[in-house]
């Protein structure tokens, strides 16, 4: 599926601007990608672009069905979807093989073209350069959230000395940043809090098991009761007789 920093403005487009308003999607206004086709109206929009749009209408739709008489509602709302243009039931085939002859013909710019890419691809290429292959491509780090280019980016150096990355003691379990102080003494009030949380759980499991044999007992003493009250009644008939 496409994202939004992958969606391809028609402005990267270096060549077959004249076929421009063939390859644009009708929902995001950019170019198609990994298109699909309704088989009603024949307009092809974006994968992503038309699940999220049926996805969108089947959150409104479902709700008012009757579970009773749909129990396979999603299945039920997905028949009551509309394309973009009213066409319903959406039923969703492959893209015509001239909108796919066009599209593999398109030059398109890399995303990266501001950070200083100058590759032009082919539709077939740009996904793969995109994402794994432009040293030109932005990646932010899990931990500071810091951007930085492929190119120069050295993830074991920038590990070892990113201040936001975060460790766990293995003798008090405290999680915390490089750039915190985590000296014995912050250890040590660790390791009695987790002795604590310890303790604690140790209690109320303790007193959970009480409580069930608390329960256990006077069930028992009930039973027992009940035994004891029909013997000293069989006792007394036997008396009388």
């Amino acid at each position: 599926m496409i994202s939004t920093k992958n969606a391809i403005s028609s402005d990267r487009l270096t060549n077959l601007k004249d076929l421009i308003d063939l390859v644009l999607c009708p929902i995001c206004g950019d170019v198609l990608w990994k298109p699909v086709t309704c088989s009603s109206c024949e307009n092809s929009f974006c994968s992503f672009c038309i699940d999220k749009w049926l996805f969108e209408q089947q959150k409104e739709i479902i709700p008012n069905l009757d579970n009773e008489t749909h129990p396979d509602y999603s299945t039920k709302s997905l028949s009551l979807t509309r394309c973009p243009f009213n066409c319903s039931p959406y039923i969703q085939r492959n893209c015509p093989s001239l909108l796919r002859t066009i599209l593999s013909k398109l030059n398109i710019e890399c995303r990266n073209k501001i950070n200083g890419c100058r590759e032009i691809l082919s539709y077939e290429q740009l996904e793969k350069h995109e994402e794994e292959c432009c040293p030109y491509q932005v990646i932010q780090c899990s931990w500071c959230k810091k951007f930085m280019q492929k190119d120069v980016f050295d993830e074991e150096n920038h590990f070892s000395m990113c201040r936001h990355v975060k460790f766990r003691c293995t003798k008090c379990e405290s999680v915390f940043q490089r750039e915190d102080k985590h000296d014995r003494f912050d250890c040590i009030e660790g390791q009695i809090r987790l002795l604590e949380q310890r303790l604690l759980s140790t209690e109320r499991k303790y007193s959970t098991i009480c409580e069930i044999q608390r329960k256990k007992l006077d069930i028992f003493y009930e039973k027992f009761a009940v035994i004891e009250q029909t013997y000293e009644i069989d006792n007394d008939d036997s008396i009388e007789i």
